[in-house]
């Protein structure tokens, strides 16, 4: 028996590990938002979490699984890996990463950091 991830109920499970109840509130959760982001693009995290009935914590998930790309003045794109939201770089990283990479790869020999730099990896 698979519990759900979001309640914890013995509901067969979907391959994300949410019951049907729960993959269906987050769906019309990501619907709202979506509709009031079509309409209020320069909307904030807490503007979207005010209009639209689902919590902050639900809107940045929706923007971490890459449902929804932020361009708002205060919707970040998804987080690093690292966890930091507002992701800045062209390359996915948060700046912190991002100017962590970088020094490591300044310290490669001087071939392997030309070869990253021809493919935009840093």
């Amino acid at each position: 028996m698979n519990l759900c991830v979001v309640c914890g109920s013995g509901r067969a499970a979907d391959a994300s590990g949410t019951c049907l109840p729960c993959a269906e509130r987050r769906e019309a959760s990501f619907r709202s938002v979506r509709t009031y982001l079509y309409e209020n693009a320069r909307a904030t995290v807490d503007e979207i979490a005010r209009a639209t009935g689902v919590s902050e914590g639900d809107v940045f998930a929706l923007l971490n699984e890459g449902r929804l790309t932020g361009h708002g003045r205060g919707v970040p794109q998804p987080a690093c890996h690292c966890g930091q939201p507002g992701l800045d770089s062209l390359d996915g990283r948060c700046p912190d990463c991002h100017n962590r990479l970088a020094r490591r790869i300044a310290r490669l020999p001087a071939d392997v950091r030309e070869e990253f730099e021809r493919w935009g990896k840093t």
